[in-house]
C-alpha cells in the first residue's frame, strides 16, 4: 500500500466508514494508481488532498448484476454494438456472492447508460 495512503487508512475509515469504499489498486514501477468508487466523493478528495495523494476525479459507471462468467464479454459486446469503448473495468463481488458490482470507464457515458438501461 502506498505511504501516504496507508497513513491516512485510519482517516478515512473513521470519516468515510458509511457506505464503504469501492476500490482497485493497480502498481506500477514507480508509483500507484488507486481506483475508488466513494459515496462522498468531495470529502474523499479533501481527506485524500490533505495528505498530499493527487486525486483526479473521473465519472464511471457502476453495474449490479449477476456474478457468472460471461458476464462482462456480454456487457462488453453490448456496448460495442452501439460503438462504446470500455476504457477499463474492474469488479467489485464477495466471495460465493450471486450479485457483484461492475465499475466501467467508458468513453460515451451517456451512451453506455442508454444502451445499458435495460440491463
Amino acid at each position: 500500500m502506498p505511504p501516504v495512503i496507508h497513513q491516512s487508512k485510519s482517516k478515512l475509515t473513521s470519516d468515510m466508514a458509511n457506505p464503504p469504499i469501492i476500490g482497485a489498486i493497480i502498481c506500477a514501477v514507480d508509483h500507484a494508481v488507486v481506483r475508488m468508487v466513494v459515496s462522498e466523493p468531495h470529502k474523499a478528495i479533501h481527506l485524500l488532498g490533505e495528505h498530499g495523494v493527487l486525486v483526479i476525479e473521473r465519472d464511471v459507471l457502476l453495474l449490479e448484476g449477476r456474478s457468472r462468467p460471461g458476464e462482462l464479454a456480454g456487457i462488453a459486446k453490448k456496448l460495442a454494438s452501439h460503438k462504446v469503448n470500455i476504457e477499463y473495468a474492474y469488479s467489485a463481488t464477495l466471495p460465493g456472492a450471486s450479485r457483484g458490482a461492475l465499475i466501467l470507464r467508458v468513453d460515451n457515458l451517456a451512451k453506455a447508460k442508454r444502451c445499458l438501461r435495460k440491463y
